[in-house]
């Protein structure tokens, strides 16, 4: 449950920036948070949490939200969330700046993770036909 929940909204604070300036959002360079923090004075992780907290979502699924590009060692959920997205960006969906470069976490050692890669990438476009 709260994995899904974390996956689904680690990214929730990009669309609440694109809708309340569509231009700047769009001439941002995806994954500068230096820049997207200068522009809008936020972080997307920051207004994804302060959405999820908002609704009442767990404080595991918060945390996740606002650390998914930081993860940090002492939450799972957090380092689940943060691999996924960096599995998502090697297998080209998502926008990020370490896309070409997946680092291995806690959750997945440096021998693991290229083959886990490789798997979610087969995975997803067995089951891409199901949506096209």
């Amino acid at each position: 449950g709260n994995s899904f929940i974390a996956g689904l909204m680690h990214d929730i604070g990009k669309l609440v920036l694109h809708l309340s300036d569509h231009a700047n959002f769009a001439a941002l360079d995806h994954g500068d948070e230096t820049r997207e923090h200068e522009i809008f004075g936020v972080t997307h992780e920051q207004v994804g949490a302060c959405l999820a907290e908002h609704w009442g979502l767990e404080d595991d699924v918060v945390w996740a939200i606002l650390a998914h590009h930081h993860a940090p060692v002492d939450s799972k959920l957090a380092q689940r969330i943060a691999l996924a997205d960096r599995i998502a960006c090697k297998i080209g969906y998502g926008w990020a700046r370490d896309a070409e470069a997946v680092e291995p976490i806690e959750l997945a050692t440096a021998d693991s993770l290229d083959e886990l890669v490789e798997r979610v990438r087969q995975s997803f476009e067995a089951e891409r036909t199901l949506f096209a």
